[in-house]
């Protein structure tokens, strides 16, 4: 759509509370696949459906949009979807961020076809780069211990700052010179800011981050000028508590000064944050997906939950530039959730990560296995939270001797892990008849928003002399009752009726695709 309203989905914004809130409009990804502006209440005001970008886009001052090409590209549209400019590559690729400067360039993180190390840089108007710097000698010190790890991608620079005017270089410290860059630099756990003028790091922080993202200084107006925020997404809690956290830190000396953490929050990858001016946290949960918005107590007062993946979200005041003027007011009525309910990220409850799995052929079939190392799993759980189970057996051939009397014991059991309470939940046994691989749905809702270690077991008997068992689990899956809508909306009838094909007609038409 170009400038004409269109509805978004209500039931898209669970929370709104427009006293809490600080209300504008917020620039999103629209199923990852091209930028749109909503209001509070998720109605989308404007769209760029001609607008093909990935990972980062910013609104800028004058109501054209800016962002990372899915291509070898940075791109800027108009107000109105037209390219009015475009900075291609030939010999490296552009990704995670870009910024417009103040003096009206541009920066970009970017990684060359033959390095593992990121480079920036800055681009005039005519797409000539007027600036580099390179990572690889200046982050020598930091880099030898994540090249094992990350190989082919060391650094992973994921987000760039221009530093703001701010109280500390006013004072004199000559770090944070208006200009500089702050960077994040996620696969070596390391935050840092770049003098301009000479390319040296002049300060890092390091303080148990864990691939963390999206470093800012806060900007006047904020009530915490030149304090430095950040997204840390604390990966390795997986298997511990699972929470990511949000921190705000003096960077004079790296003393924490806020942070917002909650069982309900994790984003083992990806994220981002927004500091708004009257004090509240807009927070993206790259594995949520949603995006919410927390005030200084941590309260949610906006959240927005859609059926698709949340990236990077920015808010913009009203007056931010005319066409947002010309939009009216963002606002609209409150929205409360049920009673009771709070959206819980997938990441808090994923039962198992890809190396926790195996594949393998089980009564000739491949599946996904659970290792049998990784049987159990300590979980926040959701609301009317279930997990599907799958398991069975891989019986002998029949030309092999028969297994007289073999039978195998499947059980799942929901363990406190404060108390060591455990509570059988399931079981079921498999002889030498029957099928040799069952699924079935358990009911977890008597241990939604609880902290639970969920074991998937098993034992068998009559094995003889077999030195290796028959009986193995597949890999468990928990979902919530939000997943389980969202996949069952997913699967549309094969044969639309006129009526569904009129309304795809009409959002097609609204989101600009179709006259």
């Amino acid at each position: 759509m170009r400038g004409a309203r269109a509805a978004g989905d209500p039931d898209w914004v669970t929370i709104y509370d427009p006293e809490a809130a600080w209300n504008g409009f917020t620039l999103a990804f629209h199923h990852s696949e091209y930028p749109i502006l909503m209001d509070m209440t998720g109605r989308i005001v404007h769209s760029w459906p001609e607008a093909r970008l990935k990972t980062r886009v910013r609104l800028l001052p004058d109501c054209s949009i800016l962002g990372v090409g899915a291509g070898r590209h940075v791109t800027e549209y108009d107000w109105h979807g037209n390219q009015v400019w475009q900075a291609r590559f030939e010999d490296r690729i552009p990704h995670h961020d870009v910024i417009r400067l103040t003096n009206g360039n541009t920066m970009v993180l970017t990684l060359a076809t033959d390095s593992e190390t990121d480079d920036v840089l800055e681009l005039d108007r005519a797409g000539e780069v007027v600036w580099e710097w390179r990572s690889e000698k200046p982050l020598e010190p930091f880099i030898e211990s994540a090249r094992k790890r990350f190989t082919g991608d060391t650094t992973h620079l994921n987000s760039v700052d221009e530093l703001p005017d701010n109280p500390w270089y006013r004072a004199g410290d000559e770090r944070f010179r208006p200009g500089n860059l702050l960077l994040s630099a996620r696969n070596l756990n390391l935050v840092l800011i770049v003098d301009r003028a000479t390319g040296e790091v002049v300060w890092t922080y390091q303080e148990d981050l864990d691939l963390q993202h999206e470093a800012r200084m806060l900007r006047s107006g904020s009530g915490h000028e030149g304090h430095i925020m950040l997204f840390n997404n604390r990966y390795g809690s997986f298997r511990g508590d699972r929470q990511s956290r949000m921190i705000e830190l003096d960077p004079r000396d790296g003393r924490i000064v806020w942070s917002y953490s909650s069982p309900d929050f994790f984003s083992g990858t990806g994220g981002a944050q927004q500091a708004l001016p009257n004090g509240n946290v807009l927070i993206a949960s790259g594995r949520g997906p949603r995006a919410f918005e927390v005030d200084r107590s941590g309260r949610t007062v906006w959240q927005w939950e859609p059926p698709f993946g949340v990236n990077r979200p920015e808010r913009y005041a009203t007056e931010y530039c005319s066409e947002l003027e010309a939009l009216g007011r963002p606002d609209g009525p409150p929205v409360r959730p049920p009673k009771g309910y709070r959206h819980v990220d997938r990441e808090a409850y994923r039962f198992s990560r890809r190396n926790h799995r195996l594949e393998a052929k089980v009564a000739g079939v491949k599946r996904t296995l659970i290792k049998p190392e990784r049987s159990c799993s300590t979980v926040y759980l959701p609301h009317e939270a279930s997990i599907l189970l799958s398991y069975g057996v891989d019986r002998p051939p029949p030309t092999a001797a028969p297994l007289d009397g073999y039978s195998a014991r499947f059980w799942l059991v929901v363990g406190n892990p404060e108390s060591g309470e455990e509570t059988v939940v399931f079981e079921d046994t498999i002889a030498s008849e029957g099928p040799d691989w069952r699924e079935q749905e358990v009911g977890l809702g008597d241990f939604q928003y609880q902290r639970r270690e969920v074991c998937v077991r098993l034992a068998e008997d009559g094995l003889g002399d077999r030195k290796r068992g028959l009986a193995f689990w597949g890999a468990p899956n928990i979902s919530s009752a939000r997943d389980r809508r969202i996949a069952e909306a997913a699967r549309a009838p094969a044969d639309p009726t006129a009526e569904e094909l009129e309304v795809r007609q009409e959002h097609l038409r609204a989101m600009g695709y179709v006259n």
